[in-house]
């Protein structure tokens, strides 16, 4: 049985789709939540909420923490925070801005408000750290879709699991934009959360 504690809808926070955040409790008592939506310009990006309990988020309270902009990309999602080492890191789904675009592609990726669903671009897994939580500084790739195989069209870590001496990481993996929504599972380590190997080379989990 579950008591929902705390609600947000897409009027509240002015846009037209959300999708995975990530709910964390700080050192100093305070929970944050990071969560992320299609902006107005029909870019993902990632805000924050931070009250002293859960039940106290304020949509109307929420800080700007990465927009496509400030990483020079066309979508940030899917946040998945870790303090590591007294390091915050965060672990993200994002869009790379693409080489080349014709100018129909230019003026219609966005008109969906999904980028990861009209095939101009992959789904890569990204990183961000902070030494606050609030303040992130992007760091850029840490997984790409490989050229070929079962997950050459997205490679996004949603969770992350330290199994001494190594972390291990769960992604979701699609060949093809058609996929999309349809992924499967796909598992990775790494030993500074930079660099990883795919050990699901040949197919899914």
């Amino acid at each position: 049985h579950y008591e929902d504690l705390w609600r947000a809808t897409k009027e509240q926070i002015h846009t037209q789709s959300m999708e995975k955040s990530c709910i964390v409790k700080v050192a100093d008592g305070l929970w944050r939540l990071y969560i992320s939506f299609v902006d107005t310009d029909g870019r993902w990006r990632i805000d924050l909420l931070e009250a002293a309990c859960p039940e106290e988020f304020d949509c109307g309270r929420r800080v700007k923490i990465l927009t496509a902009d400030d990483c020079g990309i066309e979508g940030i999602k899917d946040p998945a925070v870790y303090n590591v080492g007294g390091l915050w890191h965060m672990i993200v789904s994002y869009a790379p801005r693409p080489a080349q675009l014709s100018g129909d592609a230019e003026r219609t990726m966005h008109v969906t408000g999904d980028i990861y669903n009209v095939g101009v671009t992959k789904s890569h897994t990204g990183l961000a750290t902070s030494s606050d939580g609030v303040n992130w500084l992007w760091e850029g790739d840490i997984l790409s879709p490989p050229n070929e195989g079962w997950d050459s069209y997205c490679t996004r870590i949603g969770a992350v699991l330290w199994s001494a001496p190594v972390f291990v990481g769960f992604y979701d993996g699609s060949r093809s934009v058609e996929e999309n929504y349809e992924e499967k599972a796909g598992l990775a380590l790494s030993h500074d959360l930079r660099h990883w190997r795919r050990l699901t080379i040949d197919g899914p989990y």
